[in-house]
Formats: structure tokens, sequence, C-alpha cells
């Protein structure tokens, strides 16, 4: 029989002191990808990666950079209501997208340079 008494909760021990140290990080973030699956993409799950490449420039190419900032939003927003306080995110910058991405990220960064830490990180 265990000691409920003497039980040791590392999740809550862990989430204390994540707390105590100004919350989560997320280190690896694609925010410039972020909310881009759907359900009729999502078959592309055991696809070749050529495939997932050309799919993923499909979007690039008719994404907007408001397109791209609403979607990056949504994924900060949740971040923050998580409680990560800072967040290393991978932004593309390429021939397809060009700089769509990362003008939207810089208007992200700046929008939210108050409430989270953002870093582009390659």
């Amino acid at each position: 029989m265990v000691d409920v008494a003497s039980y040791f909760d590392l999740k809550k021990l862990l989430l204390e002191r994540i707390k105590d140290n100004g919350g989560f990080v997320n280190a690896h973030a694609h925010l410039d990808r972020a909310y881009s699956l759907t359900e009729e993409n999502f078959k592309f799950t055991n696809a070749t990666l050529q495939e997932k490449w050309d799919l993923n420039d499909e979007l690039k190419q008719s994404s907007t950079v408001d397109d791209i900032y609403g979607r990056m939003e949504m994924g900060l927003e949740r971040m923050l209501e998580q409680g990560v306080q800072a967040v290393g995110t991978f932004i593309d910058v390429d021939e397809v997208i060009e700089d769509k991405a990362i003008r939207a990220a810089d208007k992200l960064r700046d929008r939210y340079k108050h409430e989270i830490l953002i870093k582009f990180i390659n």
C-alpha cells in the first residue's frame, strides 16, 4: 500500500519550479507554420518529404503577410495562455515565401515585446 502522505508529486514540483523561474520556454517552434495543418492536408502525414515540401510551398505562395501574422499570433496566444515566457522560432526566408514570414514575425515580436521574449533562430 502506498503512503499517500509521503507521495512525491514530480509533476507538481516541476510546475512549481518552472513558475518560480519565470515560466516555460519553447526552444524549437515554427510559428510561421502555426495552424497550417488542416483536415485536408493531414492526409499527407505519410507522404514523402518532397511531397510535404511541395504542399508547404503552396501555403507559402498563397499566404499574405497578414495571413502568416494571424496564424503566428494564434500560436503565440496559446503559448501565453500556457505560461510560456520565451520562444525561439524558426522563420522561413527562401525563394518561395521570400520575406513575407520574417516581416510577419518582426511585426509579431514588436507587438508582443512586453509579454514574451521572441528569438528568431535558424
